[in-house]
């Protein structure tokens, strides 16, 4: 007679096989994630995701992740092997945590542990794990796993904060609702960490038969992936000081973790990792662009912001007998081919109603004194102009003299 254990253990085998020969035709693919909980009743220390190969899903930094491409168990990981023996119906497949090739996520291997007739308690165990600045870490891992064993084996995701002296349990396969079904690698397993910020962590996936007869299904993990740290950009302060010469100041703070670098560009130029303040003296309207990158890899959005910078220039406006303007290089760089002008624009100005000429150069603190003589009588404007800056008065005129300038 055949056990019914052995019947269900041989009916796993035919879905693996039958998973394998499918995926042959139609490829890899993108796989949709799984039931939102509805249906399967999903336990609460489980959320199921739409993740497609192994990437990072949180736009965390990564703290750890493994893929068990190479040598096994990959470095700093270890074993319990209680088991040390092979299916022995399948006498490939290892009844202890071992390297496989046959059923993988990503890459060409995984981890596997297969059923077997005789007890199985078989532990693999990550090395330690920083979590001590880590406030939000998340554990993501792909499985080819039975949900819903009533069979009284488990298939664990456990913690141990004392370098695995003591265990504490994050997640059991067996605690899906009776025969859920296999996920065959659909959707990816996450448990959040944030309750052990502030320690040192390992992980183990621990495979335990309670009676003495083995596991009922095998099972197989990959693209391991721990997350967390800092997910907010820097923010950037732009200031600009100055009218004539625009000194541009740039100040990033990070919430977490140390600013890497700012960048800007000014109006269509190249970006420029900041440095030193920037001096602006090119006369006209200008936009700044500017961002900056934290160290755990978080873009700040560009910013930008405009100003102007004006011609360095004051105007002085003064009576007396005519009208004197005072036009002063107030900057620190030489003035070259400045043109002005001077207009009264009162209804009895008979002479003397407009003037304009060009100042060849005009050096720092340096003085243009224009005097423009008039006939006429009456209140006028006075309006003077040099360079892009203006200057208005308001006077009166008796013949040659212009008094009352305000």
């Amino acid at each position: 007679m055949i056990r019914k254990k052995t019947i269900g253990k041989e009916f796993c085998i035919l879905l693996i096989v039958s998973s394998l020969v499918l995926s042959s035709f139609i490829g890899t693919g993108n796989i949709l994630a799984k039931s939102d909980g509805k249906d399967g009743n999903i336990p609460a220390f489980m959320e199921p995701q739409e993740f497609f190969g192994q990437s990072n899903p949180h736009n965390k930094a990564v703290l750890f992740s493994e893929g068990f491409e190479w040598g096994f168990p990959p470095t700093g990981w270890t074993q319990i092997i209680t088991n040390s023996g092979y299916c022995d119906s399948y006498p490939q497949y290892s009844a202890f945590w071992n390297q496989f090739s046959e059923n993988v996520h990503n890459g060409s291997r995984s981890a596997y542990v297969w059923w077997d007739y005789q007890h199985q308690d078989e532990w693999l165990i990550t090395p330690e794990i920083n979590l001590v600045d880590i406030p939000n870490g998340k554990l993501t891992f792909w499985s080819y796993a039975y949900e819903g064993s009533i069979h009284d084996d488990h298939y664990y995701v456990k913690i141990s904060t004392d370098n695995g002296t003591t265990w504490t349990e994050l997640f059991d396969l067996s605690s899906f609702p009776p025969n859920q079904g296999w996920n065959s690698y659909t959707s990816p397993y996450l448990i959040d960490l944030s309750d052990y910020h502030g320690q040192m962590i390992k992980l183990a996936w621990h495979a335990v038969s309670t009676l003495d007869d083995g596991l009922w299904y095998q099972w197989c993990i990959d693209d391991v992936l721990i997350t967390g740290g800092d997910i907010t950009p820097p923010v950037t302060t732009c200031t600009i000081t100055g009218v004539y010469n625009a000194t541009i100041t740039f100040t990033a703070t990070d919430d977490m973790s140390a600013v890497a670098y700012t960048k800007y560009k000014l109006n269509n130029g190249a970006w420029t990792e900041y440095t030193v303040p920037i001096v602006v003296t090119a006369i006209g309207d200008h936009i700044v662009y500017y961002y900056s990158v934290d160290t755990a890899g978080n873009v700040e959005g560009e910013k930008s912001k405009t100003f102007t910078i004006q011609l360095p220039i004051t105007i002085a406006i003064q009576g007396g007998v005519g009208v004197t303007a005072i036009i002063k290089n107030v900057g620190s760089i030489e003035l070259t081919n400045i043109y002005w002008s001077m207009q009264l624009d009162g209804k009895l100005i008979f002479a003397g109603k407009t003037k304009s000429g060009t100042i060849v150069n005009l050096n720092p603190g340096e003085e243009f004194i224009v005097k423009n003589s008039v006939l006429g009588f009456g209140k006028t404007n006075i309006a003077v102009s040099a360079g892009t800056i203006d200057a208005v008065v308001s006077g009166r005129v008796f013949l040659f003299f212009v008094w009352g300038v305000k």
